[in-house]
């Protein structure tokens, strides 16, 4: 794990946005998996005046909020829509999602699962940290999940920006799972905003642990933390 502090979000998301490039440089075809939220935010409004290098770039939706539409406001598949599809130029065709809303939610675990599988290794994935240290919807509890799955969220987790802005309740959400996410070649976890210091705290001593499951990235060989302050 490299992690990298700088001085504000504006240089956090700068370097985040050169990491993401040089890794998918040259590449005909790859995949990013995708993190929504504040943090990534000025990675992606940083990558769509290069929309033409991503061409071949095949997008997959972090995670997702259960029981929106998918229209709604404070849906991850909103926010990608706005700040990534629309921007890069990213068709359906490239792009694979939860759904918000689906009908039966076992299944919609197995036919993502089935779309993972189908597209192999991921290329890269862009991560935020939860301020109780989760990864994507994968909370601290006693065991994790490896594979796509529905995830009961914690009580810090139900209080997001993205639904209280929006006056969204939500208790659940789909999500990848561990072994999922570890899957990708490259790790970008950025962290930024407030209420991330304890969390960043325990995740830069080394150990692993399900009560702290962004600590699994000691894992990984290849992981970049980029942190906004916290030195």
């Amino acid at each position: 794990m490299h992690i990298r502090h700088y001085p504000h979000y504006e240089a956090l998301s700068e370097a985040a946005s050169r990491l993401f490039s040089e890794a998918l440089a040259g590449r005909k075809r790859a995949t990013a998996c995708l993190a929504t939220g504040h943090s990534p935010l000025g990675l992606y409004r940083r990558l769509a005046p290069s929309a033409k290098d991503f061409g071949g770039l095949h997008v997959i939706k972090l995670d997702e909020w259960l029981g929106l539409p998918m229209e709604h406001p404070a849906t991850c598949e909103t926010y990608l829509q706005k700040e990534v599809l629309a921007p890069l130029g990213i068709p359906e065709s490239r792009y694979t999602a939860f759904r918000s809303d689906p009908a039966d939610t076992e299944a919609e675990c197995r036919r993502m699962q089935g779309e993972l599988d189908r597209l192999g290794k991921l290329d890269v994935c862009v991560l935020g940290l939860g301020k109780n240290g989760h990864l994507a919807m994968n909370e601290p509890a006693a065991t994790l999940q490896p594979r796509c799955h529905r995830a009961r969220l914690a009580e810090g987790t139900q209080q997001h920006g993205m639904l209280t802005r929006s006056g969204a309740q939500v208790t659940e959400g789909l999500t990848l799972g561990m072994a999922d996410i570890l899957n990708a070649s490259l790790i970008l976890l950025l962290v930024s905003g407030p209420g991330k210091q304890e969390a960043f705290r325990q995740l830069s001593q080394p150990g692993v642990s399900t009560a702290l499951p962004a600590s699994f990235l000691w894992l990984h060989p290849n992981v970049e933390v980029l942190v906004e302050g916290m030195d």
